[in-house]
């Protein structure tokens, strides 16, 4: 925690903030009703609970995954939270019949069979659900098992108020005596099927199911990588010597990570053929070895160099100058040979390959038609297959700016045209400064108009890309990962209110110190951005840490909302001491952000003491185990820089 005497303090004004808890879960009748329309679900005439006592059941079908058992042991553990009681859990096989209540019917149970209430098998996907109440019994079903665990929070949030803000987070109702079960007609689906979160080594495992964030049935791995994974189906060591022209002769002395391959090989018909019998053999055997997964990508190295021969430079050319028409013209006549083995031999599967709209291929080969009023494709030849999905990662888009801006024309140009030629596109958008991990960078005013965006256009996967490496973070990321969580499932959500149940639910007592800093910042951050003085572009333009952006005035007054923050909670230091290191915490961790742009622009300002507080911030940084301060550099490196 920091010392008082390591900061400055200074009296500004407070802005008193009417902070309230008033969040639910977006769940829905999906055929009577758009998503997060308030509808209202009454109680029936059944109690859930009773003089502190419970007559229901848990039923779950006999031999289920892992996905319904956890499910059930959700349910079991934030139903005694509420209401202190041990709720039973019994396999279907246990249970001769169902009356007229006492069940709450996890899946695909004997009675959830026979009670012929499903008629929406088709429509929700595997992560959809479904909640209804008949005679007293619940029954909560979907078409996967992944699916039924979110119906179960969605179940714990309108009985009990159950919501998740971080993996140790949890808003619910306490010492639950007495509580009706409500009479259930609900559907929901999440707005994209497919939601990575922008930070993987954080939201993960029981984390990332609570906050809905599974995607772990969407892509298969090839060399073991889902992207930037091309180089792996013709692997230099295994094919160079025989097959040179397989490959881009401007990257050969790359490491092979960063090798690009030749998608024309060179305009020699017979090794192109040959390149794409093995490239169609490598989809083939992962398809094999990856019975659940829907996505398998092939795409290209993560740098900007690009075949130029003349082949390659041909095909360019006459496709409106778009470099990715070479794997375009590539992979289509792979796709229809893969399209009928998967007809003959998994007609029931549903399989895409996906290829890479980033970098040096963002740019689409679609032209405007005017007779129709829609893009199509710029040759007959740019037609993409319909088992071909365009992952688009605009990564030099303004991200402080939402997608619909005029500084972000060409990339929403790009997104249109590609929506048009693609029915089943995916999206990877950016919400850090690469260059800069322990900055501010303010997406959280943009994140909703671009989702909303994506939505409108069809996508049905997001990858909104944050700190993916990271094992802590500042700046308010944990707020940001929240958000994104909440908007990839419903786009329509009520961010303020989010917010401020996140700051609530998170920050206790503190809430509304750190809710003044988290605005201030905000704002501050969109006034440099408006005077043009930072980028708002995912790199170190975007830092507040340039030359004349933010002034020590408005560091300290962050640092004032911090130290008033630590005073609203000091109560607990007597009456809960767990609670109250647990607030500090959380607190020092988001200081971290601002004591770090003290160091890094005020050194000067800091005199003799720079080294005393660069060490209590290097003490802080080690203790919450921060291991990054770039995309790729670790934090020694900070350390190293300041020499301590």
């Amino acid at each position: 925690m920091i010392s008082k005497k390591m900061l400055y303090f200074r009296k500004f004004f407070v802005i008193i903030l009417a902070l309230f808890i008033c969040l639910t879960a977006s769940g829905c009748n999906f055929f009577e009703q758009t998503k997060n329309e308030e509808e209202t679900i009454v109680e029936a005439d059944y109690y859930l609970v009773k003089d502190g006592k419970t007559n229901y059941t848990i039923v779950l079908p006999k031999d289920c995954d892992k996905n319904i058992s956890f499910a059930a042991e959700e349910l079991v553990q934030f139903f005694k939270e509420a209401t202190g009681i041990k709720i039973s859990v019994k396999s279907d096989d246990e249970i001769a019949s169902i009356g007229e209540e006492g069940y709450i019917n996890l899946g695909n149970t004997t009675f959830s069979k026979n009670i012929g209430f499903i008629d929406v098998p088709g429509t929700l996907g595997e992560q959809g659900y479904v909640i209804k109440t008949v005679n007293g019994n619940v029954f909560i079903w979907s078409e996967g098992s992944i699916g039924v665990l979110y119906g179960v929070y969605e179940f714990l949030s309108r009985e009990f108020g159950y919501e998740c803000y971080y993996e140790d987070v949890f808003s619910i109702e306490k010492g639950v005596s007495e509580k009706k079960l409500m009479g259930f007609d609900l559907v929901d689906k999440p707005d994209f099927t497919y939601r990575k979160t922008g930070y993987t080594n954080i939201v993960k495992d029981e984390f990332a199911n609570r906050l809905k964030m599974n995607y772990a049935t969407s892509f298969m791995r090839v060399g073991g990588a889902d992207v930037h994974n091309a180089i792996f189906y013709v692997a230099p060591a295994k094919f160079e010597s025989t097959h040179p022209k397989w490959y881009d002769e401007g990257t050969k002395n790359n490491q092979l990570m960063f090798r690009q391959l030749c998608y024309t090989a060179h305009g020699d018909a017979t090794e192109l053929a040959a390149m794409r019998e093995e490239v169609l053999k490598v989809l083939k055997n992962t398809i094999r070895d990856n019975p659940d997964s829907k996505y398998v990508s092939f795409t290209q190295a993560d740098t900007s160099a690009w075949c130029n021969c003349n082949a390659c430079s041909k095909t360019i050319s006459r496709n409106g100058n778009c470099k990715i028409s070479t794997i375009i013209s590539f992979i289509n006549p792979v796709a229809k040979e893969l399209k009928q083995w998967m007809n003959d031999l998994y007609p029931e599967r549903d399989v895409n390959i996906v290829i890479f709209a980033y970098g040096p291929t963002i740019d689409c080969p679609a032209i405007y038609d005017s007779s129709t009023k829609s893009y199509k494709p710029y040759t007959e030849e740019m037609a993409l297959c319909d088992n071909v999905s365009v992952y688009y990662a605009p990564i030099g888009a303004d991200y402080v700016s939402n997608m619909n801006k005029n500084v972000n024309r060409s990339f929403k140009e790009n997104l249109d045209k590609w929506s048009a030629l693609c029915s089943d596109n995916l999206c990877w958008y950016y919400s850090t400064i690469f260059g800069e991990y322990l900055d501010f960078y303010n997406t959280f005013d943009s994140m909703q108009e671009n989702y909303k965006l994506l939505k409108d256009r069809g996508f049905d996967f997001i990858f909104d890309q944050a700190q993916c490496d990271v094992t802590e973070c500042t700046g308010f990321s944990r707020l940001k990962m929240y958000l994104n969580a909440k908007l990839a499932w419903d786009v329509d959500e009520n961010v303020e209110k989010l917010t401020q149940g996140f700051f609530e639910n998170y920050f206790l007592d503190a809430s509304e110190n750190m809710y003044d800093l988290y605005k201030s910042m905000k704002d501050s951050y969109n006034s440099y951005y408006a005077k043009g003085k930072i980028t708002g572009n995912c790199n170190i333009t975007a830092s507040m840490k340039r030359t004349g952006c933010v002034s020590r005035t408005k560091i300290l007054e962050w640092l004032d909302f911090i130290d008033k923050a630590f005073e609203e909670v000091e109560k607990y230091k007597q009456t809960d001491v767990e609670l109250y290191n647990t607030l500090c915490d959380r607190i020092t961790i988001e200081s971290i952000c601002v004591r770090y742009l003290y160091s890094e622009v005020y050194p000067t300002q800091l005199g003799e003491g720079i080294n005393a507080f660069r060490k209590e911030l290097k003490d802080d940084l080690t203790r919450f185990k921060f291991n990054k301060w770039w995309e790729g550099y670790g934090i020694n490196n900070l350390f190293n820089q300041w020499g301590i």
